[in-house]
C-alpha cells in the first residue's frame, strides 16, 4: 500500500545504497538537518517541502520507518495503513505490549503497581495494559503533521506490533539482537 519510498540522508553512500534497493533519493539532506540536535520532523518537513516545490507532489499520508528500528514486516506496514484509513484517525504509532510491572527511581524504588497483589499477566484487563512506543512505525495524515509540527497529532491510534518488531538500536547489544531477529525472521 506504499506508493513511494523516499530516503532522506546527508550521506552519498547511504543514498546510493538506498537507490540501489529501490528507494528514491532525489536530494541530500542539508547539513543543518543532519546533526544530532536536528529533529526527525525537520527532515520530514524538508522532504515534504522538496517534493512540493520540485514535483508539485503532496502525499496524503506519510509513513515514517526509522532505520534505528530495522525489524518490521511488510504486512505490518500494510495493516497499519489500512487501520488508519478504516478508523479515520489522524495518526498512528507502532507499539508493543509490555508487562505492567514497572518501577521508578532505583535508589528509592517505587512500584507503579501493587506488588503485594501482583496479578497474573494473562489476567490484566485490556484497559489496564501498557504499551511501549517502538519507534518502528509512525503514520500520519500530512495535513495533521503540518498542523501540529509533529509526526503524531489529532486522533492518535495505537498499532500493536509483534515484540520482535520493536527492537530499537541504541547500543551495540541492540545490534546483536536485531541481527539475530532479522536472521531468524528473514534469512532462514
Amino acid at each position: 500500500m506504499v506508493d513511494r519510498v523516499l530516503v532522506t540522508t546527508d550521506s552519498e553512500e547511504i543514498a546510493r545504497v538506498a537507490h540501489k534497493w529501490g528507494a528514491e533519493t532525489p536530494f541530500l539532506r542539508p547539513a543543518e538537518l543532519a546533526v544530532d540536535t536536528a529533529t526527525t520532523e525537520s527532515a520530514i518537513f524538508h522532504a515534504l517541502d522538496w517534493l512540493q516545490v520540485n514535483e508539485g507532489y503532496a502525499p496524503e499520508r506519510v509513513i515514517l520507518l526509522q532505520p534505528t528500528c530495522p525489524v518490521r514486516k511488510k504486512s505490518s506496514i500494510d495493516k497499519a495503513i489500512r487501520l488508519l484509513i478504516d478508523t479515520g484517525a489522524d495518526s498512528l504509532v507502532g507499539v508493543r505490549e509490555i508487562h505492567p510491572f514497572l518501577w521508578r527511581a532505583p535508589d528509592d524504588a517505587k512500584a507503579e503497581y501493587d506488588y503485594l497483589k501482583r496479578p497474573r499477566r494473562q489476567d490484566i484487563e485490556a484497559a489496564d495494559r501498557i504499551y511501549e512506543e517502538t519507534g518502528s512505525l509512525y503514520l500520519a495524515r500530512t495535513a495533521t503533521m503540518r498542523q501540529t509540527g509533529n509526526r503524531l497529532g489529532g486522533r492518535v491510534i495505537l498499532f500493536q506490533m509483534e515484540s520482535s518488531e520493536g527492537i530499537d538500536i541504541d547500543t551495540p547489544d541492540d545490534v546483536v539482537v536485531a541481527s539475530a531477529i532479522i536472521g531468524a525472521l528473514y534469512l532462514s
